[in-house]
């Protein structure tokens, strides 16, 4: 689980990699939903509220991390493979809005793209030994 105090001091790039992550505001709030937590989808700062409310600050990263997993563009899952393996990054004019929030333009993760490789990493090691 994350951090609250991690989430809570950049929220503002929470709830745009919410905004960014492949799919509507429907079937976001319908994702949720089906793991019982009803979201508005009037805008994703409601969103964002409703999950915060519920689940606190590091839940509510956690639940957009694993929506954003579920719907992992292929481009981003390249990059931050790369990253892992500790390659340089180059990005494309062309990379999907949810890369820029990741990445700086130098190919250097943001401190929400460090936050979700550490997500990613502590739930294969979960996973494997489990």
């Amino acid at each position: 689980m994350l951090l609250a105090k991690d989430v809570a001091a950049i929220e503002a790039a929470f709830i745009t990699v919410l905004e960014h992550i492949p799919g509507t505001k429907n079937q976001k709030q319908a994702y949720f939903i089906t793991r019982g937590i009803r979201v508005p989808r009037t805008n994703y700062e409601s969103m964002w509220e409703a999950l915060t409310e519920r689940l606190n600050h590091g839940g509510a990263g956690s639940a957009v991390f694993d929506y954003l997993r579920a719907h992992l563009p292929s481009r981003l899952k390249e990059l931050l493979q790369q990253t892992r393996q500790g390659r340089i990054v180059s990005l494309h004019a062309s990379d999907p809005a949810i890369v820029r929030d990741l990445f700086f333009q130098k190919g250097n993760l943001r401190r929400v793209g460090e936050l979700f490789l550490e997500d990613l990493k502590s739930r294969e090691i979960a996973t494997t030994h489990g």
